[in-house]
């Protein structure tokens, strides 16, 4: 069961098009997608945490996104200490044969097979749990909306050196090149070959607003 996780340097910067993205290149996989994150809504309890599995594929909620995207399931988990939801985590992705996640601080408690970082350079804030994940990403993505430099760059400086780095312009372009460093990650250094669901006609449109090539 690999899980690929989706992280950032900080809210609103594109992780949610970029996880979209993936499962829109990559759709044979069948995907359980997962968006796991703090509670920031009212009504919400401060402890405990909330499941809940997506069944809209036309909304705009983004696990909605995930399911029109080509996701086989989706949820969305809300925990006021995410080490409280941990154990439900791992219910629902211990049978799913492809897994991503949307979070951060799950890094924490779920080992990632293959780990993405994005980064947006008009964000200036660089969240100091985001820190802890730029040493150990496996891929950075950075989505640079402007020419400006972000403070923030000169860590990019740090990373070691066998950390694969992508450039887009745009979070909803999905950089092709990691499409194919991921479909390698996958079927050759986790030895796990895509589910055949092309066959079955369930999976067979990418979704238009990404781009691929070389």
């Amino acid at each position: 069961m690999p899980i690929i996780t989706v992280s950032g340097h900080s809210r609103k910067v594109g992780k949610t098009s970029i996880a979209e993205g993936l499962i829109a290149a990559l759709p044979e996989y069948g995907w359980t997608a997962l968006k796991v994150s703090s509670h920031r809504h009212s009504g919400d309890s401060v402890d405990g945490y909330t499941v809940i599995e997506e069944t809209n594929r036309n909304g705009v909620n983004d696990t909605s996104r995930f399911l029109k995207a080509g996701a086989s399931r989706a949820f969305w988990i809300r925990a006021g200490r995410i080490e409280e939801a941990v154990p439900a985590v791992r219910a629902i992705i211990k049978d799913a044969p492809y897994v991503v996640i949307e979070g951060n601080s799950v890094l924490d408690f779920i080992p990632a097979d293959f780990s993405i970082l994005v980064l947006n350079s008009g964000v200036a804030e660089f969240k100091e749990g985001a820190r802890t994940i730029l040493p150990r990403a496996d891929a950075l993505v950075l989505i640079r909306e402007n020419a400006k430099p972000s403070e923030w760059e000169g860590l990019l400086e740090s990373v070691p050196e066998n950390t694969r780095k992508f450039e887009t312009h745009d979070p909803k372009v999905f950089p092709p090149a990691l499409v194919k460093l991921l479909q390698k990650a996958i079927s050759e250094n986790l030895g796990i070959k895509a589910c055949d669901r092309n066959k079955s006609g369930v999976y067979t449109k990418v979704n238009e607003h990404f781009v691929e090539g070389a």
